[in-house]
């Protein structure tokens, strides 16, 4: 089976919530129960959990997929049939069941009102990211284009909304601490190195036609004229070459730029060539769109899937035969794992990479443990460890036969061990 690998502890913190209210405090590991825990997509989890509870995962594919394609029909309005398909190829491999889609919807729906001619449409906009920042906390992108709207206007009632959007922003079951989360995570440098989605200058095989087209046609308009460069779509080219999972946000709202460029090089084409620019153009089109529906075979091939095996068979066991002590995880299937073993607690799982302890940080302790014998030991007679769930690949499982731990599963892909009585 496979899935976002988050999907399955926001389902069950979506539960959670509607059961019991928002907790303080870590409610699904074994190592972070007294760490405060803040989580900036807690209205997402509860959309998540009770259209699950009505229709299963069927009807959430089925609203997430009507969210992106709402996004595409906001902004991708007026654009060349090419580039719609090359775009939505982009962001194919991000269009899952992810808190990442409000984001993405809440950045068309403000860019649909910013442009509305009717003015008076911008008062719903404090409202837009008082729900927005309940959902995702990429809000503070849509605060940054706000932003970029004022300075290209220079309007001051956009300023007063902007500003009445900001306080809005602070109602929320955390207030201002949903600002140190989100700052948490965007200056965390080590989270570029350990997580694929957060990978620097990692842009998925998907993406690279579309990013290709965009950065080519709009370096020949620009050439050196710098200023024509300083616009919020190059803003978003930064970001996603920067982090991988704001490709997306990137694709969608450049999308318009796009088009805009294709008419000013067309304009500033001498008439005698515009016919063969025509057939030019066409041909480069159809070429986009061959290339960029190819890309994910490419990608498939190269195994580069944002997606997780997820360990069934382990978990079968698991229900069956409890493990005696508690679960070591692999950070990938902590999410699987909180939905599918509601009374094994975990390690580690994806909401953790930036959490901080006393002495460091929770996801430091997860790879020291993958590579350091000595501290594993410690760790696992700390934590009473009897069970570990890992990727074959990983050395650790090695290691843990040669001291006598047995494999009691192995899927081909992934193998649970139980300590040796």
């Amino acid at each position: 089976m496979t899935l976002d690998p988050d999907f399955g502890w926001h389902l069950r913190s979506g539960q959670y919530f509607i059961e019991h209210g928002i907790p303080s405090y870590d409610i699904f590991t074994y190592t972070a129960g007294a760490f405060h825990w803040v989580n900036h997509e807690w209205l997402s989890d509860v959309v998540v959990a009770l259209v699950y509870g009505v229709g299963s995962f069927e009807l959430l594919a089925l609203l997430y997929a009507a969210l992106w394609t709402s996004a595409f029909a906001i902004l991708g309005r007026g654009v060349h049939a090419a580039f719609l398909v090359s775009g939505a190829v982009a962001v194919l491999p991000f269009a899952g069941v992810r808190a990442l889609t409000w984001s993405v919807l809440g950045l068309a729906l403000l860019h649909l009102i910013i442009r509305q001619r009717n003015k008076k449409w911008r008062l719903v906009i404090p409202f837009l990211f008082l729900v927005w920042a309940n959902l995702h906390g990429s809000f503070l992108i849509g605060i940054a284009y706000g932003g970029w709207q004022v300075l290209r206007e220079k309007s001051w009632r956009l300023l007063v909304i902007g500003v009445v959007s900001l306080a809005a922003t602070f109602i929320n079951p955390y207030g201002i601490e949903i600002y140190t989360e989100v700052f948490r995570t965007m200056f965390d440098s080590d989270l570029h190195a350990t997580i694929i989605e957060w990978a620097r200058f990692a842009l998925p095989i998907s993406a690279i036609p579309y990013t290709l087209v965009w950065l080519g046609l709009t370096v020949y308009r620009n050439r050196c004229d710098w200023k024509r460069y300083v616009q919020f779509e190059t803003l978003l080219f930064v970001m996603a070459v920067t982090s991988m999972r704001m490709t997306p946000l990137f694709v969608l709202m450049s999308l318009r730029g796009l088009q805009q460029t294709v008419r000013d090089i067309s304009d500033d084409t001498p008439k005698k060539y515009r016919s063969k620019q025509v057939q030019a153009a066409t041909m480069a089109g159809v070429i986009l769109v061959c290339v960029s529906l190819l890309a994910p075979v490419a990608e498939s091939a190269s195994g580069n899937s944002l997606s997780i095996t997820y360990p069934e068979r382990a978990v079968q066991y698991l229900t069956e035969r409890p493990c005696n002590g508690n679960l070591f995880n692999s950070y990938n299937f902590g999410g699987y794992l909180i939905w599918q073993l509601p009374n094994h607690k975990v390690y580690i799982d994806g909401r953790m990479p930036s959490w901080e302890h006393g002495d460091g940080t929770y996801m430091k302790d997860y790879l020291r443990i993958l590579d350091d014998e000595s501290y594993r030991t410690v760790q696992f007679s700390q934590y009473d460890i009897g069970c570990v769930l890992v990727e074959n690949t990983a050395i650790i499982q090695v290691q843990l036969k040669d001291q006598g731990w047995r494999t009691v599963v192995d899927d081909g892909y992934s193998s649970l061990l139980m300590r040796g009585n």
